[in-house]
């Protein structure tokens, strides 16, 4: 038997056989970026969570600490008119000031001790930062003197009047009307005794001997403010 060789076929139009078309690579571009965008949307998300949770947090910081300092308030007010109601029961002015720190009439100017012996005066107008009334400028503008004799001199520009055992406070000097350029004398001017002073500037001063001997004397003295209008 008699083989025979095929008998090749040939493709319509001839050549080889076409190769397949390779994947685009704009389409691996694409399938990148869309994976960006979730990432991105993913983190922006993220970001819109974190930035309200923050807001809440700092609001709610902010709503408690307005609640401490409406809290703060409302004692110091209560403090305030619980001390002005003791005040008022001693016969003091309450200590409040006017709007632009201007002084109120009644308001302490200075309170304190001082011991003072012959020579230089007391100012009894002397302010809350001079402990020693004066006394260390060389009396200059003194009210009160101590005396040899141990009484207690005023000075001419200011008058005084002797309470005895009387409580010297604002109510009672300010609202007395019997004032004299008179001094303490030295009968009078024992432990425990007190009087109201006007001052050379006219302020009212309280003040209590607490001793008086040997050629010096201690005194509590209690000055208020005047009337800034006056």
């Amino acid at each position: 038997m008699e083989f025979t060789s095929p008998i090749p076929v040939q493709r319509p139009g001839g050549g080889a056989r076409p190769e397949k078309p390779k994947k685009s690579r704009s389409a691996a571009v694409i399938a990148v970026l869309s994976l960006l965008t979730a990432l991105l949307t993913l983190a922006t998300g993220y970001l819109g969570y974190q930035t309200a949770t923050i807001t809440r947090d700092k609001e709610a910081a902010a709503a408690q600490s307005s609640g401490q300092v409406g809290s703060l308030q409302q004692q110091i007010t209560a403090l305030k008119q619980e001390n002005d109601g003791l005040r008022s029961q001693l016969g003091m002015p309450p200590t409040s000031a006017t709007s632009g720190g201007a002084a109120v009439a009644g308001t302490e100017r200075h309170t304190g001790q001082v011991t003072f012996v012959l020579g230089p005066g007391i100012d009894a107008d002397a302010p809350a930062s001079d402990p020693k009334w004066g006394i260390d400028s060389g009396g200059s503008g003194a009210d009160l003197f101590l005396s040899s004799s141990g009484s207690i001199d005023v000075s001419s520009g200011s008058e005084s009047v002797y309470l005895a055992q009387q409580r010297p406070d604002y109510a009672t000097c300010s609202q007395n009307t019997t004032y004299r350029s008179k001094d303490i004398d030295r009968g009078l001017a024992l432990p425990g005794a007190s009087f109201c002073l006007r001052t050379g500037e006219d302020r009212y001063a309280g003040v209590t001997i607490l001793a008086n001997g040997n050629e010096q004397a201690t005194l509590q003295i209690t000055t208020w403010e005047k009337d800034p209008t006056n």
